[in-house]
């Protein structure tokens, strides 16, 4: 990332605090850091952030906390990732063209491109019916060319998938689904039949309500979601086909609905043979049994809980942010939302 001069010095110094804080073995070993060395012009930083078309963006900034030297390991070459949720995929073209390429951001990730159940919520869009590409965002075709000018302009598309789930509502009402498609709960032609669903073994409630037992958030609906039963053969060959006719298409990357809600095995079942860029949403919280390392081996997790601390320092406590890397030090791979 390129900052403006005035504020190069200042970031240097905060990183070369954060990596000696992390690294040190004791607080005796910071004693030549003085109250100085923590100057941080947080109003300049911010005027120049929110001027987003100021100023070229080449590389995610980030403060290694690691015991190791950082010259250790050769550069990241991950970039910066722009979330454009809900957008058309015409705006997002644009986007591309007009900003994004030119800016040096590497990605842009869009909301999901199946078919999904009716209604302007942008919540419809998690609740597939068919894994045919058409939304309301766009149709088919303007999906494609959205990738083709994506990727014109140097921008790979990161595309949301659900794969945990289909819709919910009626089980014995047929209604018609973004693109045409007919479907009911369980019941989704051409794809599913109620025997590729799981059947929660609780009595007189199929929905999750305890997160603290793995067996009901890997095996009960998610708010009354038609949860897929992932383990089984012809699942996985449905899902890995609409992920691989993405991919044909010219996709850079998957993020992971409710990746938690998928046993890892299983996920990683469904992924490996899709040589692809994955983020997976795990969320958790202290103390729950499915833990975002599980799904390390399969790709990157996001790490919701660290926009939030990272936007608490800035505004009660910005000398902290030295210390912002260690609280995310992990054996795995993170992608943290700013």
């Amino acid at each position: 990332m390129q900052l403006p001069k005035r504020h190069k010095s200042s970031w240097v110094s905060l990183l070369a605090l954060a990596t000696l804080a992390c690294s040190a073995k004791s607080p005796a070993s910071l004693g030549s850091l003085t109250q100085n060395h923590l100057l941080f012009p947080l109003a300049g930083l911010k005027n120049w952030l929110v001027r987003r078309r100021s100023h070229r963006v080449d590389e995610q900034l980030v403060a290694s906390c690691t015991r190791k030297r950082l010259d250790d390991d050769p550069p990241s070459t991950d970039r910066v990732t722009v979330q454009l949720f809900q957008w058309r995929y015409s705006d997002v073209g644009d986007e591309c063209e007009a900003f994004l390429g030119p800016n040096g951001y590497r990605y842009v990730q869009v909301s999901p491109p199946h078919e999904h159940i009716e209604g302007p919520q942008w919540w419809t869009d998690y609740q597939p019916v068919s894994y045919r590409i058409g939304s309301k965002r766009g149709s088919e075709a303007e999906f494609d060319r959205m990738v083709q000018r994506c990727g014109g302009a140097g921008v790979g598309v990161i595309v949301d998938v659900v794969l945990n789930h289909m819709s919910a509502g009626s089980t014995t009402e047929y209604r018609r689904g973004s693109s045409g498609s007919s479907y009911r709960k369980y019941e989704y032609p051409d794809l599913y039949t109620r025997n590729n669903f799981h059947k929660c073994r609780k009595r007189g409630n199929l929905e999750i309500t305890n997160y603290m037992n793995r067996y009901e958030v890997q095996n009960c609906e998610l708010v009354g979601l038609a949860d897929l039963k992932t383990s089984q053969r012809h699942v996985q060959v449905q899902l890995k086909s609409y992920l691989t006719r993405l991919v044909d298409k010219g996709v850079a990357g998957f993020r992971i609905d409710a990746a938690k809600h998928i046993p890892a095995s299983e996920l990683l079942d469904i992924l490996k043979l899709i040589p692809i860029r994955v983020v997976q949403e795990v969320m958790y919280t202290g103390g729950e049994p499915i833990r975002p390392e599980e799904y390390s081996a399969i790709g990157r997790v996001h790490i919701f809980q660290a926009a939030y601390d990272l936007k608490r320092m800035f505004l009660v406590s910005p000398q902290r942010l030295i210390f912002f890397s260690c609280l995310f030090l992990t054996p795995f791979s993170l992608l943290v939302y700013i």
